[in-house]
Order: structure tokens, then C-alpha cells, then sequence
């Protein structure tokens, strides 16, 4: 557990809990390649709670809270603290992004194992109906869903209530404690990687390479309605998600391959390229306008109100 001798208010740990799809995994990618940097700038990225594979982010210590299992818990937990310890770095970051999908019971669990230190949320929010669309293709392409768009939103929309979330975290860390991103370039600039060194109180940053570090890949949205409706044929044929999502990577990451070739010859031919139409993002957002303005306004004390910069495409003026 704890170790006495270091001084916990002389160590602050920073919790990046993500959310999903606001370029976490380049994040970690970017915070796991510069780890030397960082250690010289007074920063530890540990060790301990990353998976075999890939082994960028700290996941394992938000799997072991969602298990409600004290022993594995307890047995990520105390190597995340020892390695503190042994390491003496002041200054700590974490990352996972299913941090962000905890609930109350949850944030208290990872309050409890933070409780000897100093705690700082950073959390990044994207807009709702690239949020949603963006998991909707990341979903599809790993072979773990067969239907549209529409009943996919319809059941992920809790996960859009942006203040709900913040009020929870809130609640365990303080508002003061919590450090409120917005993941769009209108915002973050060219950079990604310098606004979240920001985010840590890093102000040097030229002595970090690579910057410019690769979020996922945008996927084909031809190919991602090809791969619901492959899903969906081998589902009927009992044929597991995981062997799913290897069909979909043979398509996926082979883009010189006859067949992707064949396929897309053929998809150009009866798909558009709309996921959500102009009318359906419209819908999105002002469901969740007034959610929105709140968080703008409390969270980042805009008295505007406006929390994304990005506009939204206009109606369009044909009958």
C-alpha cells in the first residue's frame, strides 16, 4: 500500500479518463514514446497497469475497478503505488479511457485508491454526433455490431450527457480538480499532444518529438456498411465477434488486397458516403444543446454558452 515516506501532498496524479474517441490512444502512444522526456521533466508514466498489448495506456487499472474483484484491485492498485515510491517523480499520469464509462460507485473506488495524493481529472469532450458516429465505426469494424446507425445511437446517447458525467466526478474531486478539454481543432490548435502537455502544466514543449502523433485512422464508411452487413450474415452463422473483428482486419489493414478492391469497385456503385445525414446531426445536437451550454458555462466559464466551435452543416434548401 502507501508508502510513508513519500509526501503526499507533494504528488499529484492526473487521471486522463479519456472519453472515448477524442484521440486517447494517440495520446498514450505519444505519452508511452516520450517517457524518458517526460521522467526528465519531472512526469512518470508507469509501468504498471498497462496491458501486454498494446501496452500505451495504464488500462488495467480501470478493468480491475469495473471487475469489483478486491484482489485484482488491490493487486494493480499496489503496483501502481510501489512503483510511485520506488520511482520518487512528483508528478504522475495515468490514462484510460474507460475511466470515463465509471459510475458513482465506481469514482469512489478510484478516489479511495488516490486518496493519499493529490488528484487532477483531464477529460476531453467531442461533439455528440461525431462521438457517436466515430464509435459507431470502431464498434462495426470489430466485428461487435450488425444493425445501423440509428438503434446504435439510440442506445449509446446516455454516454453524451457530458455535464451528468462531469457532476459525477465532480462529486468525488472537486470541481477545482477537474481539468475540461474539448477535443475539436477549433480548440486544441494543430496540435493535440501540446494542449494535453498544457493540460499537465508542461510549458516546454519543443523537447518532445513527434508531436504531430497519428489518431486512429478515419475508416471508409463505404466499407464500414459493408462490414455491418458482413457482420450481420456471419452472426446468423454463429460465428464469434472476436473471429469476426480478424475477418474485418483482413479487409481492414490490406489495402492493396484484391479483395478490398473488388469490394469498394463494387460499393461505389449503390452506397453514398452519409452515415448520419445533415438532419440526423442537427437532431443530435439539439437534443443535448442545453447539456451543452451548461457544461460551457459552468466547466469553462464561457458565458456564451458555446462549447463546440465547429458548425454544423446547414439544412439543405431543396424540398
Amino acid at each position: 500500500m502507501f508508502n510513508p515516506k513519500i509526501n503526499p501532498e507533494m504528488t499529484t496524479i492526473y487521471v486522463h479518463i479519456g472519453t472515448h474517441k477524442t484521440g486517447t490512444t494517440a495520446i498514450q502512444k505519444f505519452l508511452f514514446t516520450n517517457e524518458d522526456i517526460l521522467r526528465e521533466k519531472g512526469f512518470l508514466y508507469p509501468c504498471s497497469g498497462r496491458p501486454e498489448f498494446p501496452p500505451f495506456g495504464q488500462h488495467k487499472l480501470a478493468w480491475s475497478i469495473k471487475t469489483n474483484n478486491s484482489q485484482k484491485i488491490d493487486s494493480e492498485w499496489n503496483n501502481l503505488e510501489q512503483e510511485i515510491a520506488e520511482k520518487k517523480i512528483e508528478n504522475i499520469i495515468i490514462s484510460a479511457e474507460d475511466f470515463s464509462t465509471f459510475d458513482v460507485k465506481q469514482i469512489e473506488t478510484l478516489k479511495q485508491r488516490l486518496s493519499n495524493y493529490k488528484v487532477k481529472i483531464i477529460v476531453y469532450l467531442r461533439r455528440q454526433d461525431r462521438f457517436l458516429e466515430s464509435l459507431y465505426l470502431t464498434t462495426v469494424a470489430n466485428g461487435r455490431y450488425s444493425k445501423n446507425l440509428k438503434s446504435f445511437v439510440l442506445k449509446r446517447q446516455w454516454r453524451c450527457d457530458y455535464y451528468k458525467l462531469l457532476q459525477s466526478w465532480q462529486k468525488s474531486f472537486g470541481k477545482n480538480n477537474l481539468i475540461v478539454k474539448v477535443y475539436e481543432k477549433e480548440q486544441y490548435g494543430n496540435s493535440l499532444m501540446n494542449d494535453f502537455l498544457s493540460a499537465v502544466g508542461i510549458k516546454e514543449k519543443n523537447d518532445f518529438p513527434n508531436k504531430k502523433a497519428r489518431v486512429n485512422q478515419t475508416k471508409d464508411v463505404k466499407l464500414i456498411k459493408f462490414t455491418r452487413w458482413s457482420n450481420f450474415v456471419l452472426e446468423k452463422f454463429a460465428i464469434s465477434s472476436k473471429t469476426r473483428m480478424m475477418i474485418n482486419q483482413d479487409l481492414w489493414f490490406a489495402p492493396s488486397s484484391q479483395l478490398r478492391g473488388i469490394i469498394v469497385k463494387i460499393l461505389n456503385y449503390f452506397m453514398n458516403e452519409e452515415l448520419l445525414s445533415v438532419e440526423d446531426r442537427i437532431k443530435i445536437m439539439d437534443e443535448f444543446s442545453e447539456i451543452n451550454k451548461k457544461v460551457a458555462q459552468e466547466y469553462l466559464g464561457r458565458p456564451d454558452g458555446k462549447l463546440f466551435y465547429s458548425e454544423l452543416p446547414k439544412k439543405s434548401s431543396k424540398n
